[in-house]
């Protein structure tokens, strides 16, 4: 259980340092690459041209505002706590002969409960069964790290395996996906209040995801729930965001809703069922001054430790 400022302190240290290598490794693989004519035409390695490549993103970057609510906990009489932060967030499906989803979001500020940050990544491939058309079946395995809070809130996840299996229909910049998935929770903590708190680790998870990409319109949702032993109840933790994209400027909506037993401090290990709402409006620009065909490949491809968290 994290239990002091230096623990808190060292999980960010190697979150972040584990965003940025696996994200990188991930973004940089061959099959996230347009083939260059010379593929195409190669002797050695012909390219397949029944199974081009197919991607569907969503990067920004900007700022964001948010409000935290809070009830069932030891500080429920904390009120609306108001924050402002730089955030930055990715959302990247692609299709070749494999399967992948990339997901990643940081954000770093302050406000009326202290210093408050963000950061994560989810992050799966595997295989796709095509079922005919655009649509197919896909069954990845992968992992997902996050760590989300401030003064009075903290929620975090480490989760390695992840399985995912579920349907997907993908044509050009357009996408929908179903998928379910389960886990195995290595570490992870919700706390709710000052005190109130529940340790997420050695325990498994179940849930799954919804997402939908259709030009510049983009959803997101998430729903896990954590698996617990004891006398509180188990953790529920859902996650939804909707984008809207006009030119190079992107508005954003997010709510992180977290509801389970936690334990209240004092010597009979009360328990009681906690709900947090973390919720933000971010605004900015999105990656369409970035993304200009294989120009901006080739920028990408230049600046690879540059590009995890936001492109």
């Amino acid at each position: 259980m994290i239990k002091n400022s230096a623990q808190i302190h060292a999980l960010t240290f190697f979150m972040v340092t584990f965003l940025f290598s696996a994200s990188s490794a991930v973004l940089a693989s061959p099959l996230d690459r347009e083939p260059e004519d010379n593929d195409r035409n190669s002797s050695q390695e012909p390219w397949n041209d029944e199974c081009p490549t197919e991607r569907v993103s969503m990067h920004g970057m900007g700022g964001r505002i948010s409000v935290l609510r809070l009830s069932g906990s030891d500080a429920d009489d904390t009120g609306r706590g108001l924050g402002l932060s730089f955030s930055g967030y990715s959302e990247r499906y692609t299709m070749t002969h494999l399967s992948s989803r990339v997901s990643s979001f940081v954000f770093l500020g302050g406000g009326s409960l202290g210093m408050e940050g963000g950061l994560g990544l989810d992050a799966a491939t595997g295989f796709r069964f095509p079922a005919g058309g655009h649509q197919g079946l896909v069954l990845r395995l992968g992992l997902r790290t996050s760590l989300v809070g401030d003064d009075k809130f903290l929620e975090s996840l480490i989760e390695i395996p992840q399985l995912q299996l579920g349907y997907q229909w993908m044509k050009s910049n357009r996408m929908v996906e179903i998928a379910g998935r389960a886990g195995a929770v290595l570490a992870g903590r919700f706390k709710p209040g000052d005190e109130a708190a529940r340790k997420l680790g050695k325990s498994f998870d179940v849930g799954g995801h919804g997402a939908l990409h259709w030009d510049s319109l983009h959803f997101d949702l998430q729903h896990t729930r954590v698996w617990l032993e004891g006398p509180a109840a188990d953790v529920d933790f859902i996650f939804g965001r909707v984008c809207g994209d006009l030119a190079w400027f992107q508005l954003c909506v997010d709510s992180r809703i977290d509801r389970g037993g936690v334990f209240l401090p004092g010597p009979d290990d009360a328990t009681a069922t906690a709900t947090s709402i973390y919720s933000g409006l971010s605004f900015g620009t999105n990656d369409s001054w970035w993304n200009s065909g294989r120009r901006g490949d080739r920028r990408r491809a230049s600046l690879p430790i540059l590009t995890p968290s936001l492109w």
